[in-house]
């Protein structure tokens, strides 16, 4: 009845069905598989999906990325040395590190900061990106304060095994610490 249309459309415009916008921290441009990363969630997001990404048969993982500003992971502690962490580790992790990645990095000229990795596995590299591809390409990034422990002869902060290109990527301060 028209009276029950009226109710119907009463109640979904109520309170309850307002529609909330989330910030998730990107923008996915879907025809370049590219994520456009302006936050630390937007980060975390991107390397979730590369890493979740089962839509190829390859080995390494294909997606893209363009930082949009620079990104500040949470501080755990502030001016940490080896001698004030537990046993030269960080005190907790921030990233798990990319496994495989085949794709482009580039930072646009801005700083991922306080990157944390505390990694007690030898076969993981504890690093931003664990193995590149041939064809992956890391470039125009920094790294500031990045504090990284790992058992891995390839413990490093940006990429433990470069097969690809890399090229005007920095770090700066903190420390890389391993067995």
């Amino acid at each position: 009845s028209k009276d029950e249309c009226t109710s119907f459309i009463a109640e979904f415009n109520s309170p309850v069905f307002e529609t909330q916008v989330v910030d998730l921290g990107y923008t996915y441009d879907i025809e370049s598989n590219t994520y456009i990363v302006y936050d630390a969630s937007g980060l975390y997001a991107w390397a979730r999906a590369v890493e979740l990404d089962d839509t190829t048969n390859y080995t390494y993982y294909v997606s893209s990325v363009n930082l949009a500003n620079e990104i500040s992971e949470p501080v755990t502690e502030v001016n940490i040395t080896p001698e004030e962490s537990e046993n030269g580790k960080p005190s907790g992790s921030n990233w798990m590190s990319i496994t495989m990645f085949d794709g482009i990095i580039d930072g646009n000229g801005y700083s991922i900061w306080n990157l944390r990795i505390v990694e007690t596995e030898y076969e993981n590299n504890a690093c931003f990106i664990n193995q590149s591809s041939d064809s992956a390409v890391i470039k125009n990034i920094n790294f500031y304060n990045s504090y990284i422990y790992g058992i891995s002869p390839y413990t490093s902060v940006i990429v433990g095994v470069l097969r690809g290109k890399m090229f005007n990527c920095n770090v700066y301060g903190g420390w890389v610490n391993g067995e």
